[in-house]
């Protein structure tokens, strides 16, 4: 991890009195760096060490709060890496700009008015005294990459925590009942997150939800622990929404290993926002003895169930939301209970059987990660070596942990699957999905012109990826590293929208 992918606020607006603070950098459970954070008057002074980086900050602010000067340097073995130095106009509309680093140096003027704060890509911490002192409201900020100031807006969050949405990405402040500062969470792939020094979270906790949600915890009739999500100061009786993650190891929120972009959880707080009761689970382990497709669409079944049998859901008004294999794993559930599911949303779903989606996934992975073509071949040969071994399996032979599953889901045609469903059904996915490829897409956009009927949909949502972050606007161009993207913004009205068609109130 490289400390230049780190999205950085610097807010001028801070909470009256000085400030001081150790920080700790943790990427998922391991410390990556250490930081601090001093203010003293209207000087913001911070630094961060780890991994061999060395960042140094400092940001100047006028009494009436805007930002006259900010300076940083990146700097690795001592080798500067890069400097930002940022000072307001003699007129005052706007800034001088000077950036220099290993690709060069470069200069510009902004004269779209004063700001608030800085986006840079080098120092979270600074973000924490406006956050500290303010609940809500929009702030103006300089955008250093894009040169030019934009809008960030402060959302309040449950129990004193706030939520800073900003172009391109947002950060979540977590505060103690005195509004002291907990810790900060910046979303999306490789997510970061900074403690205050001697502060030990709950490994149970999650990102704080909206204040127009509340949330239950809950156990499925199979033993999944399992949230529910619950429209706040709402009377009536609601519809229902089963949400099934995407397959490998991840938590209810969306939340696992090597990608930690939360988007069960997004997707459970934005329907529930809009007036759906909303459960999400965690998903089974599949490497687990005897887990097959039938255990998994059980699971998803039972999820339905226990969220019919609720007092404040409508059990004829009941939808699923799967993403990547959940999503197949949803229709198949649709398909053994249409008196229970009466709608099913595909998000980002396989378009072709699962060896194919198996090799685009690691062609994506591994130029991602810099593997050269013949590398690239060779994994796929093994790959298709290996299934070829699973799929030859004797059925006496005792399969090797997730062999019982895979060999179950390598016959099925997803597209088979998706035509057979009674069920509305709406298909969703990002245009630079890199493991759903634009070739299977195009396949599956044929079957639905030709088979699909007014029953089934599709959509493709420009500049995002598998996980329905925004991505630029040219294709993915932004790696695991990138701590800070947001959700796509068309995702939550176009899933909400289908739902409220497909299960209208009688």
């Amino acid at each position: 991890m490289t400390f230049t992918t780190i999205l950085l606020i610097v807010m001028a607006q801070v909470p009256d009195g000085d400030l001081d603070l150790a920080l700790v950098h943790r990427a998922g459970e391991a410390e990556v760096a250490r930081a601090t954070l001093k203010l003293v008057g209207n000087t913001l002074t911070g630094s961060i060490e780890g991994e061999g980086v060395v960042v140094m900050a400092e940001q100047t602010v006028d009494d009436a709060g805007d930002v006259t000067r900010y300076d940083r340097t990146v700097r690795r073995a001592g080798r500067l890496l890069s400097q930002v130095t940022l000072t307001l106009r003699k007129d005052g509309d706007g800034y001088r700009l000077r950036e220099a680093g290993q690709l060069g140096t470069r200069r510009s003027s902004i004269r779209t008015g004063k700001a608030r704060a800085v986006l840079d890509a080098s120092w979270p911490e600074a973000v924490v005294p406006m956050l500290l002192g303010l609940d809500g409201g929009r702030v103006p900020l300089v955008d250093l990459s894009a040169g030019k100031v934009v809008l960030g807006t402060v959302l309040p969050r449950q129990d004193n925590a706030r939520y800073l949405d900003l172009p391109g990405g947002g950060l979540t402040l977590e505060v103690e009942p005195d509004r002291t500062f907990r810790r900060l969470i910046l979303p999306g792939e490789g997510r970061l997150t900074l403690v205050r020094e001697g502060f030990i979270p709950d490994p149970t906790s999650r990102e704080v939800c909206p204040v127009s949600v509340e949330e239950v915890e809950a156990t499925l009739p199979t033993g999944l622990l399992a949230t529910v999500s619950l429209p706040k100061h709402r009377e009536g009786v609601f519809a229902g929404v089963v949400l099934v993650a995407e397959s490998g190891a991840r938590d209810r929120d969306g939340v696992g290993s090597g990608l930690l972009s939360g988007l069960q959880r997004e997707v459970a707080w934005d329907l529930a926002d809009g007036g759906f009761a909303v459960i999400r689970f965690d998903p089974r382990d599949p490497r687990q003895a005897g887990v097959g497709i039938a255990t998994l669409r059980e699971d998803v079944r039972s999820a339905g169930v226990l969220l019919a049998a609720r007092a404040d859901v409508d059990s004829q008004r009941i939808g699923v939301v799967g993403h990547g294999q959940g999503g197949l794993l949803a229709v198949l559930a649709a398909k053994d209970r249409p008196d229970l599911f009466g709608a099913v949303v595909g998000l980002a779903v396989p378009a072709r059987p699962l060896r194919d989606a198996m090799k685009a996934r690691l062609r994506a992975r591994l130029r991602i990660g810099g593997s050269t073509p013949a590398a690239i071949t060779a994994a796929e040969a093994a790959l298709d070596e290996e299934l070829d071994l699973v799929r030859d399996l004797p059925a006496e032979a005792d399969p090797a942990p997730g062999g019982k599953l895979l060999q179950e889901l390598l016959p099925i045609v997803p597209t088979t699957v998706y035509m057979e469903l009674e069920e509305p059904l709406l298909l969703v996915f990002g245009a630079h999905d890199e493991e759903v490829p634009a070739g299977h897409r195009a396949l599956l956009q044929t079957a639905v012109a030709l088979h699909g009927g007014e029953r089934v949909a599709l959509q493709v949502l420009p500049a995002a990826d598998h996980e329905f972050l925004e991505t630029a606007a040219g294709g993915a161009g932004k790696g695991a590293a990138d701590l800070a993207r947001r959700r796509h913004p068309s995702l939550g009205p176009v899933i909400r929208a289908f739902l409220e068609r497909k299960l209208p109130k009688e």
